[in-house]
């Protein structure tokens, strides 16, 4: 086998050679030119991306100066609207500005035709009240004269009326200190029978009158929802009194309107004024009031009638269980009766309220429930020691006591009213105290009743001072036949005289009164 060289041919080939060196040439020049290539597009591409930052810085300046046109654009936007926005509120606060100096302007033109229409009006009024001094003036000029005269014989009369109500006085202090000292069996005279009669018959008078107004009502809705209501007006009136001071205003002036109401009423019936009132009294010597005719509105009657009842019920009510609470009523009941407008030529019609009395409580006046006098010998002896007569029949002792308190507490709330200071008359003169008093301390001992004692308590024990101020000494005398001499002569039996009995060293010790 031929021998082989170990790195190559032993003889190589001048064409091959030419070929490989060709070939090297060409790998060399192909390595060259990719070389050179490679190099070009190495600076195309350094040249690209320099013209890319190039672009990019220019980009970079353009979005700049954009973003300050931007800028200076939104800046006066903002101050071309802001400056819109002044320019608006400067506009309104012209206009309102000149409204303000037109409403001023509007004012003081009508501040001036006011002032000077004041003028003329002041003007026409001074004028108006001169002319009008003058003739006052005139007018008093030419009465003076005659005035004078009058206030003189005034005067006269005046000082000739107190010197003869001075002697009545002392008379009737005179009568008053004989009675307390005459026997104790002392009947009730004709007279009073006579007018407890009387005062029987108007409150059935006053029951007649009330049916026959009903009956009238219900053929006239309007007046009978108004009466109705005049009505429940007047007893919550007098349900709402108490003792607080200026509390019983309202209430007050309620009733008043409400009378006043119905004695403007002259259109309406009329009723026959005889036949509510006890004959005997003399009207004031007023030619004025003496030409009244003999009547009244019926409604006057009427609710002078449902407020004598209130008043009834609430001493039975109220002052039973607390006898100090019947002094408000008793002013009310004044105020009422002595009001000028709700009397008949200047006498109060009290006998309403005093016929209510009669049938609820007769022994003020000396009379049984069934109509007899105490110490007389006609009709039944009327000696039940109880106090249960029939107008009590089917009530406890309790409550008839109760009621009893009540209205004689009441009845002295009303009799014992001072209008010494007052224009007005009293209307339940002091001395028909005195007079029911009298009577009960004059009922024969075999014939007092607890419901006497129960009575004459309550007429007494919240009273005293008045008794002492409406009679002086005479009154002095009049407590102790009352709290003394009266218990005394009847015997402790029975627990209302005790409770009397006590009543004299009370009144020492609370009261520095001695009638022992």
């Amino acid at each position: 086998m031929p021998q082989v060289r170990k790195f190559g041919l032993a003889q190589e080939n001048p064409a091959s050679a030419i070929f490989r060196e060709k070939r090297s040439i060409r790998r060399s020049e192909q390595q060259d030119l990719f070389s050179h290539l490679e190099q070009k597009a190495l600076l195309r591409e350094q040249a690209h991306l320099e013209e890319l930052e190039k672009a990019a810085a220019a980009h970079l300046v353009v979005r700049d100066a954009a973003e300050v046109i931007r800028q200076k654009l939104q800046e006066d936007a903002l101050r071309e609207e802001q400056a819109r926005a002044d320019r608006v509120r400067r506009e309104k606060a012209e206009r309102e500005l000149e409204q303000r100096k037109r409403e001023i302007a509007e004012a003081q033109r009508a501040a001036e035709q006011a002032r000077k229409a004041e003028e003329a009006t002041k003007a026409r009024d001074a004028a108006n009240i001169a002319a009008r001094e003058t003739a006052e003036r005139e007018r008093r000029a030419a009465e003076e004269s005659s005035r004078r005269l009058e206030q003189q014989e005034a005067e006269k009369a005046s000082e000739e009326a107190i010197k003869q109500q001075r002697q009545q006085q002392q008379q009737q202090q005179q009568r008053q200190q004989s009675s307390l000292q005459s026997d104790d069996a002392r009947v009730v005279s004709d007279e009073n029978v006579a007018i407890h009669r009387k005062y029987l018959e108007i409150h059935q008078q006053l029951k007649t009158l009330r049916k026959g107004l009903t009956e009238q009502a219900d053929q006239n809705p309007k007046l009978k929802e108004r009466m109705g209501q005049m009505r429940r007006d007047i007893r919550k009136s007098v349900g709402q009194l108490t003792g607080a001071k200026g509390a019983n205003q309202k209430p007050r002036e309620t009733i008043s309107a409400i009378l006043r109401e119905a004695v403007q009423m002259a259109d309406g019936p009329q009723a026959d004024i005889e036949l509510y009132m006890v004959p005997g009294r003399q009207p004031i010597d007023d030619p004025a009031l003496q030409q009244m005719p003999p009547s009244v509105p019926s409604l006057l009657i009427y609710l002078l009638n449902i407020f004598s009842k209130a008043v009834i019920n609430q001493f039975i009510g109220e002052a039973g269980a607390a006898p100090k609470t019947a002094d408000p009523i008793g002013v009310l009941v004044a105020v009422v009766f002595s009001t000028p407008d709700f009397q008949w030529r200047g006498l109060p019609l009290i006998d309403i309220l005093l016929a209510k009395y009669h049938v609820v409580c007769p022994v003020l006046w000396g009379f049984t429930s069934r109509g007899r006098a105490y110490g007389s010998s006609a009709g039944p002896a009327g000696s039940s020691t109880s106090g249960h007569e029939s107008g009590s029949a089917g009530m406890t002792d309790e409550t008839h006591y109760e009621r009893m308190t009540g209205l004689g507490a009441g009845f002295g709330a009303i009799a014992l009213r001072n209008f010494s200071k007052s224009k007005k008359r009293n209307p339940l003169p002091n001395s028909q105290y005195w007079e029911s008093l009298r009577s009960i301390i004059s009922v024969p001992t075999n014939e007092v009743t607890q419901t006497h004692l129960i009575v004459l308590k309550a007429m007494v024990e919240s009273y005293h001072q008045r008794i002492l101020d409406c009679f002086g000494n005479a009154g002095m005398a009049l407590l102790k036949s009352a709290l003394v001499d009266f218990p005394n002569r009847i015997g402790p039996g029975w627990g209302p005289t005790i409770a009397v009995s006590v009543m004299p060293e009370m009144l020492r010790k609370e009261n520095r009164l001695k009638l022992r």
